[in-house]
């Protein structure tokens, strides 16, 4: 049994770039795999102390909103959308790496942004 480390890891599990799926009884090449990945992101929470802090209420007893104001979805901090080096290196930026970090266990330079109003 592996451990799955990364949401890189858990696209491959979920077939990675090689997904297929079943269309009109034949197996076909399809993007299965994202959507996998993108309903972890979504689905995996865990409640906020904003949330905890209801506990006894009634809005707890029903059940509080499923917003992002009571549940965190850590995975969605671990995606990775842009991979800079310094050949792109823009006013401001703060996330240069070296070419050799794609292919080195270099440690990434990387800023962290919220997604509250993003929809992701």
């Amino acid at each position: 049994m592996n451990t799955i480390n990364s949401l890189f890891e858990l696209h491959a599990a979920m077939g990675g770039i090689e997904s297929m799926s079943i269309r009109n009884g034949k197996l076909v090449e399809s993007e299965a795999s994202n959507r996998a990945v993108a309903h972890f992101m979504i689905y995996v929470s865990k409640p906020t102390e904003k949330y905890n802090e209801l506990e006894g209420t009634t809005h707890y007893n029903k059940g509080a909103d499923i917003t992002q104001e009571y549940f965190e979805q850590p995975l969605k901090t671990k995606l990775i959308n842009y991979l800079i080096n310094q050949s792109a290196i823009k006013n401001g930026a703060s996330n240069i790496n070296s070419v050799n970090s794609l292919t080195d266990d270099s440690e990434l330079l990387y800023d962290t942004y919220s997604t509250l109003k993003y929809g992701i």
